[in-house]
């Protein structure tokens, strides 16, 4: 998989796919594979997350949001 071969929002999609049929571990290993070509996409990381959480690796998926949190931490820090 290149990044020229593939748009980030179809392949967030295609892992919201994969979860919402129950495919956790596909959409686990492509997430994860997409996060390598698109390390700055909020959309990918939460969804990598997800599918995380639903096989049950819980301490992946909250390392995996724990920037996104942080980030959003200090957007209200600005916005006070």
């Amino acid at each position: 998989m290149r990044q020229s071969e593939v748009l980030e929002p179809e392949l967030v999609a295609e892992v919201v796919h994969l979860l919402d049929s129950g495919q956790a571990f596909l959409a686990q290993e492509l997430a994860q594979r997409g996060l390598k070509l698109f390390p700055d996409s909020w959309k990918l990381r939460h969804s990598c997350a997800l599918a995380c959480a639903n096989v049950g690796a819980n301490e992946e998926a909250q390392s995996l949001l724990r920037p996104l949190v942080e980030t959003m931490q200090l957007d209200r820090m600005h916005e006070s």
